[in-house]
């Protein structure tokens, strides 16, 4: 990632988790890379919102992009969670 970062680089985008091939990108080690060239993130987590931890501040992520028919899915887990 390191490498594939350029002066010209203004944002890098990374797919959370693959649905097909079940791979999880690892957010985090990308995003302190990408904070620390100073280059904006944003990961596709439409696929992983409500199957594992999504959060926009623990992942370092500037964008986040989530299905909004999942998202609804994984409030209304939540809210379950919350009630018991």
């Amino acid at each position: 990632m390191r490498r594939a970062i350029t002066p010209r680089t203004i944002l890098v985008s990374v797919m959370h988790a693959n649905n097909e091939v079940g791979t999880i990108e690892p957010i985090e080690a990308v995003g302190a890379i990408t904070r620390e060239r100073g280059v904006l993130l944003h990961t596709d987590a439409a696929q992983s919102v409500g199957k594992i931890p999504t959060k926009v501040n623990e992942l370092g992520v500037d964008l986040l992009f989530a299905s909004p028919s999942l998202l609804g899915d994984a409030v209304q887990q939540a809210r379950d969670h919350i009630t018991r």
